[in-house]
């Protein structure tokens, strides 16, 4: 079956019901305003956003879920996706308190919490009956039996009894060496990369934009100190939330704020995930600025 953005909404609401979430509800399909489903936990109204992506998510997402969950009324936001988060998108999460979950490609195993109270109630009473009732019937059977094939019996027999307590740690373990040593197969498989002959390359000189003229396309929170900043900013040849946060010595709120506002103006483009570059119209607003 093939999965579809919608389809991984429902994914996900199983998986955190299956994770103690309650009141787990997905949203309209359209108009959602970046929130895809709703639950609760812990006293807590959780806003989640989610991304089934053949990439890992960038910041983008978790703007989203940090602004869609006050239009439901939450406390909390949280994004969850197939694949993994890009750095810059984990710096957003953590300084904006956004909870992260990643490689969620199914909606777990069946936990024996999932059933009703009166299901478990019952099911539980049913293992203690049949667990005493065939301990009694080994004490019976081991009265005429030899020392050795008595001990062996008990023990036969107390494993069945405590089955529910050990064969779930069992079959995790036997997950990880599987993985471990397929791992190996593949790493074993694996031919080493032909190292590259270094040949020297000359490097364009990158325009320097211009600082002055790039003020006003700041945004309004940085203005006092405006001029730091675009002297910071026009050296850059490439622009990334925490390239600025070194050389601005700032947030990464503000840092993704700069990097909106240049966006808006049509002053950077993306060159690739979470990356920026100085369009076209940034270099010759700096070269008027060097011309007049």
């Amino acid at each position: 079956m093939v999965m579809d953005g919608h389809d991984y909404e429902y994914l996900v609401a199983k998986y955190l019901r299956g994770h103690g979430y309650t009141g787990v509800k997905v949203t309209k399909g359209s108009g959602d305003f970046g929130v895809d489903v709703t639950a609760h936990k812990a006293g807590h109204k959780y806003a989640v956003q989610c991304k089934y992506y053949s990439n890992p998510v960038s910041l983008g997402a978790i703007q989203e879920a940090v602004a869609g969950k006050a239009l439901y009324n939450c406390d909390r936001a949280m994004v969850v996706t197939n694949n993994t988060f890009t750095k810059a998108a984990r710096e957003l999460a953590n300084a904006n308190n956004v909870l992260l979950l990643e490689n969620v490609r199914s909606a777990g195993a069946f936990r024996f919490s999932q059933l009703p109270k009166g299901v478990r109630i019952f099911l539980l009473g049913a293992y203690l009956f049949t667990a005493s009732a065939l301990f009694v019937a080994m004490l019976d059977i081991n009265k005429e039996q030899p020392f050795w094939t008595a001990v062996y019996n008990v023990v036969t027999t107390m494993t069945f009894m405590l089955f529910p307590l050990w064969i779930g740690p069992v079959i995790r373990g036997v997950k990880k060496l599987f993985r471990r040593a397929l791992t190996g197969i593949k790493a074993g498989r694996a031919t080493p990369a032909t190292a590259a002959v270094a040949t020297p390359s000359i490097q364009p000189v990158q325009p320097r934009i211009n600082a002055v003229a790039l003020q006003p396309f700041l945004p309004v929170e940085v203005q006092d100190h405006k001029d730091t900043f675009a002297n910071a900013l026009a050296g850059l040849p490439v622009l990334t939330t925490s390239v600025i946060q070194r050389n601005c010595k700032c947030g990464i709120n503000r840092a993704y704020s700069i990097l909106r506002n240049l966006q808006v103006y049509g002053l950077i483009h993306e060159a690739g995930k979470d990356t920026y570059e100085w369009t076209e119209k940034a270099l010759l607003l700096g070269a008027e600025g060097r011309n007049g």
